[in-house]
């Protein structure tokens, strides 16, 4: 992508209700995996969760194609556009889903519910420099200053309680979105519920393949509060989230969009302490007020940017 094409095109900001909105439901994800991991294993649980995630998307898509239709039949010129760009679609669901989800799961068992969520929106730490080389956007001149801070307050929040291995999984679902981030913008006009539908769908394919190999024969949660907690962020805090996500990442810089995702640990650490009954230690406070000053130096100088200053050399 030139660096004209890219002034001209992600000059947007990301609209803050819509971004509230979508940190919000990534936030609950962890205390509703909690929920929804009694009993079931985790690959099965991601499996379904991305499995009703992308056909409750590819449903509503295709009731939109059935009432444009119909509207086009009455006069009204109505258009919508299916084709899916299965290249991009298969990369964006092995990252997002089958490595993101299925990490997401593994790390709910293995660390405290703030801790966790803080570990895997760590995603604006990995993606200004990918977006500064791919995309020519040049962050603002305190973003890398304000993030090494938030680097900081994501190391002293580790839950020192908390498995190797669930801390990792955390960090490897955080891996997931920033790829799934810097590949969003080039869906172009493809309609959004059908990419993110299919998205999850594969995804949840290539997830249930391995959960067949490490996990032996699919489980189905049955009990009332795993099911209803699995339906909840199936729906409010995947495919949600995800329309809203590809949305602005088509339209927005990447530096400003992803420093929205520094929202969610805050939101998360504010459940597991209202829901959950956690209670972080002073360091781990530290972690998350510096983590909170670092997402706000970096969203109100990232969005004071214009695109001319992102592409400037």
């Amino acid at each position: 992508m030139t660096t004209g094409t890219a002034e001209a095109a992600f000059t947007g900001r990301p609209r803050a209700l819509r971004m509230l909105v979508a940190s919000a439901g990534w936030a609950g994800c962890f205390l509703l995996l909690g929920v929804a991991l009694r009993g079931s294993p985790p690959l099965w649980v991601a499996t379904w969760r991305a499995l009703l995630a992308g056909t409750s998307l590819l449903a509503v898509s295709a009731g939109h194609r059935l009432l444009g239709r119909r509207r086009s039949g009455s006069g009204r010129d109505v258009r919508v556009t299916v084709a899916v760009p299965w290249p991009l679609v298969g990369v964006m669901a092995l990252a997002n889903v089958s490595v993101g989800l299925g990490a997401m799961a593994t790390a709910a068992g293995g660390t405290s519910t703030g801790a966790a969520t803080v570990l895997a929106n760590a995603q604006p730490l990995l993606v200004i420099l990918p977006a500064w080389m791919l995309y020519g956007e040049r962050p603002w001149r305190w973003t890398l200053p304000a993030l090494a801070v938030g680097a900081l307050g994501l190391v002293l929040t580790a839950d020192p309680t908390a498995s190797l291995a669930g801390s990792a999984a955390a960090l490897l679902a955080s891996v997931g979105l920033a790829v799934s981030t810097l590949l969003a913008r080039r869906i172009g006009t493809a309609d959004l519920l059908t990419v993110g539908g299919w998205q999850y769908v594969v995804g949840g394919l290539l997830l249930a393949v391995t959960a067949l190999v490490v996990e032996g024969h699919p489980v189905v949660p049955l009990r009332p509060g795993p099911v209803a907690a699995l339906l909840v962020l199936s729906v409010f805090g995947t495919a949600v989230p995800l329309v809203i996500w590809l949305g602005e990442a088509r339209r927005c810089a990447v530096t400003p969009l992803a420093a929205w995702t520094l929202l969610v640990p805050v939101l998360g650490v504010a459940l597991g302490v209202v829901a959950a009954g956690e209670r972080p230690g002073p360091v781990a406070l530290l972690g998350y007020v510096l983590v909170l000053v670092s997402t706000v130096v970096v969203l109100v100088g990232e969005t004071r940017t214009t695109a001319a200053d992102r592409v400037r050399h």
